[in-house]
């Protein structure tokens, strides 16, 4: 009878050490995993390894989401961003947008692929974004600005000099009729627009000015190379169209939006670029706002005849 009521106890203990066995072997080799604000477009990413395991290691995996990493299966093929070397412990991710991101490290070994995610371990746990660009305040700093500066106490002169708006001569020039027409229809829109539209330049990624070795940044690249480069814009609108109606990576996807945008707008197609340009507002805000403000001012200026 005394021997029955030992099974269960021993069953208990071995089962309680077996829990605390495979606990202790669940754990990364890749520890002290640290993401910081790098610069303006990118986030650097540092980490440590176990040096015991150092010389199995075959390459690291990097991977990168919009929210933290709690589980292996949040480990897809879209999430990686980078394959690295067994003696990198940086990286430096390049990034487009504001949004907050989360790191995750794995290593491939000649053992076996250590794919098991241990938040603040081998995962990030707070969200990093670039840095915010500093806006430096613009300072007038001229003869002139200083002239009109007067120590406390002391009075301006009398009289101070003024220009009168209702007896100075005006220069009366002629305007064409369809001219003020076109300014009536923009007056709802930008009443303080000047009389000149600026064209903006063609603009491109840095990523985008050389060739990369394949995949779809070349596919990409060729595409552009083929006509947004040689400026025929109709046909690049059409190409990037097809470019678009394959599923592609974010990024790629992204930057493959903006170029058809500038196609539109470079083509006169005004309306189809802004549309273009508000799917990637959220990605390259400051850039597309730039763009969709030079398209709403050429967007109702007709041909005026001479």
């Amino acid at each position: 009878m005394a021997q029955k009521n030992r099974m269960p106890v021993f069953a208990a203990l071995l089962f309680i050490f077996c829990r605390i066995s495979f606990a202790q072997s669940e754990r990364s080799t890749v520890f002290n995993i640290c993401a910081t604000a790098q610069s303006k477009d990118s986030i650097l990413l540092t980490w440590e390894f176990d040096q015991n395991l150092e010389k199995n290691a075959e390459y690291f995996e990097l991977y990168r989401a919009n929210k933290p990493f709690a589980m292996t299966y949040e480990l897809s093929s879209t999430a990686r961003i980078a394959s690295l070397p067994p003696d990198r412990r940086t990286f430096l991710d390049k990034v487009y947008d504001y949004r907050e991101y989360y790191y995750a490290v794995i290593v491939k070994t000649s053992d076996g692929e250590d794919r098991i995610i241990l938040p603040s371990i081998n995962a990030t746990v707070n969200g990093i974004h670039r840095k915010t660009p500093e806006i430096k305040k613009q300072t007038i700093d001229t003869p002139s600005a200083k002239e009109k500066i007067y120590p406390e106490g002391t009075l301006r002169e009398i009289p101070l000099p003024t220009l009168d708006m209702l007896q100075a001569e005006k220069k009366v020039l002629p305007m064409k009729e369809q001219t003020l027409k076109a300014g009536e229809k923009l007056a709802f829109t930008k009443t303080d627009a000047s009389a000149e539209k600026i064209i903006l330049e063609p603009y491109a990624f840095e990523e985008d000015l050389i060739s990369p070795e394949g995949g779809e940044d070349y596919l990409l690249f060729e595409t552009l190379h083929s006509t947004f480069a040689k400026k025929k814009y109709t046909e690049g609108t059409e190409k990037l169209k097809e470019f678009l109606s394959i599923n592609h990576s974010k990024n790629i996807t992204d930057r493959a939006l903006f170029y058809l945008g500038e196609c539109q707008y470079f083509s006169g197609n005004f309306k189809d670029a802004i549309m273009s340009f508000l799917k990637v507002q959220d990605v390259f805000p400051e850039l597309s706002q730039k763009w969709i403000d030079s398209s709403l001012d050429l967007i109702n200026i007709p041909d005026i005849p001479d």
